[in-house]
């Protein structure tokens, strides 16, 4: 008797590849800008434009469920893409499903279906480098999107043919940061090697004008006259600047002169209107009163937190449950805090619990904000005066009058908001994290 053979069950769809989301966002965006007013689309906004129903987007846009070939090239088409081989993967062409849901902790990648966007700072943000010779100051507390937003940008303007370049702050230790001439040398053989050019330094720095002046020498009479296209120079992590502020003083005063001269209009300020910089500041506590730097030139971006109707958005994006019941619930639990609201949402896609339960545990130390709270605590716990004003918040039920420094540091940091003069906490996972803490 002939043994009947299985036959393997054949897989079929396909699912949108790394280079068809980055093409396909790129394109979302442009569409959001140009006819939307900045607006991010919204599962129904982007039905309405493609003809395809809110279930296949979410599946699409999540990149963990197969579609067929012809859902895709709808999508595309209807933000005038032709699709591509390159776009898509068959399920047949890997041997492993789809990459799942992705724990945010830091910078958004530029292929995640969970990067939100809050207009009109996406839009801001990419007009301002359109403009010649333009500084932009994007500052917010630690994981609240800086990044993930300035990289979107910087995405955009190589689209368009800018040159873009990242220098972190964090990189200048303290060989580097223990005088001005050492720092602003660094910078500038950091910025040349990046840019593929030969280190000019020891022909162009003359010791008797300064080291402002010849650094500004070196990035006009050099660097800026090499470049054939506009220059985006990110400086990432300038709060890292703050411990040393006499340097901090001198450089950004100096990156101060560099925007004013672009103004000019003369050979000079045309060469100057070559460069844009991006200023990315996370705000800390410092041991000095960092409102004395100089830093109240250009576009300033205080990023926001997210709002519910972002909430709502993202939660559909993780496919969990009724966005309309969640959202509130995460709104006001974490206050919108980005970071904290992706933490949430990856938890709860993972994991067979409920938000309830997972409120209920939130500042036990198996809870997936332990690591947050912890840092959040330790910082306070240097500063004597701000955690005082902290047990203060914790102690009343309504806002509350603070000396306006600690006020300020508070807000800085995420940990409090003010309205009117008067302070409280962010969010109910921070009321209840200290108030267990500081009352042991």
């Amino acid at each position: 008797m002939l043994k009947r053979q299985s036959k393997q069950r054949r897989r079929r769809g396909v699912f949108l590849s790394h280079t068809g989301w980055q093409r396909l966002q790129a394109a979302e965006h442009k569409f959001e800008v140009q006819e939307n007013q900045g607006v991010p689309s919204t599962l129904e906004t982007l039905s309405a434009k493609t003809g395809l129903s809110p279930n296949t987007i979410t599946k699409v846009r999540r990149q963990q469920a197969a579609v067929d070939r012809q859902t895709l090239e709808i999508y595309f088409n209807a933000f005038d893409l032709a699709l591509t081989a390159e776009d898509y993967q068959t399920l047949e062409s890997t041997t492993s499903p789809p990459a799942t849901a992705e724990a945010i902790r830091g910078q958004v990648p530029l292929n995640s279906p969970f990067y939100i966007s809050r207009p009109p700072l996406e839009s801001l943000c990419y007009e301002t480098m359109q403009q010649p010779g333009a500084l932009l100051h994007v500052r917010a507390p630690q994981q609240t999107g800086k990044t993930s937003l300035v990289t979107r940008t910087l995405l955009q303007a190589r689209e368009n043919g800018l040159t873009t370049l990242i220098v972190s702050m964090r990189l200048a230790d303290s060989a580097v940061t223990d005088s001005l001439e050492n720092f602003l040398r660094w910078f500038c053989a950091v910025v040349t090697r990046n840019l593929g050019l030969k280190n000019q330094l020891s022909e162009l720095w003359d010791p008797f004008l300064g080291n402002s002046f010849n650094c500004t020498a070196y990035f006009e009479q050099y660097l800026l006259a090499e470049l054939d296209e506009p220059l985006i120079l990110v400086l990432d992590d300038v709060d890292s600047l703050f411990e040393a502020p006499d340097i901090a003083v001198d450089f950004f005063s100096m990156l101060r002169v560099w925007h004013e001269i672009a103004k000019y209009g003369n050979e000079s300020g045309n060469l100057w209107k070559m460069l844009r910089l991006i200023l990315v500041h996370s705000h800390q506590i410092y041991s000095f009163d960092d409102v004395h730097v100089p830093l109240n030139f250009g576009v300033t971006l205080d990023l926001p937190n997210f709002t519910q109707i972002q909430i709502s958005d993202l939660i559909e994006r993780y496919g969990i449950g009724r966005a309309d019941i969640l959202a509130p619930k995460l709104a006001h639990f974490l206050g919108g805090r980005p970071n904290l609201v992706q933490l949430t949402l990856h938890a709860l896609s993972q994991k067979n619990l409920s938000i309830e339960e997972l409120m209920q545990t939130a500042v036990s130390p198996e809870s997936v904000f332990a690591d947050h709270l912890l840092q959040c605590f330790k910082l306070l716990e240097r500063y004597s005066e701000l955690l005082s004003s902290m047990r203060q918040l914790i102690q009343s039920n309504q806002p509350i009058l603070l000396p306006p420094l600690q006020s300020l540091q508070l807000v800085r940091l995420g940990l409090a908001t003010c309205q009117n003069q008067k302070t409280q906490v962010h969010c109910q996972l921070y009321r209840a994290y200290f108030d267990s803490v500081l009352r042991q």
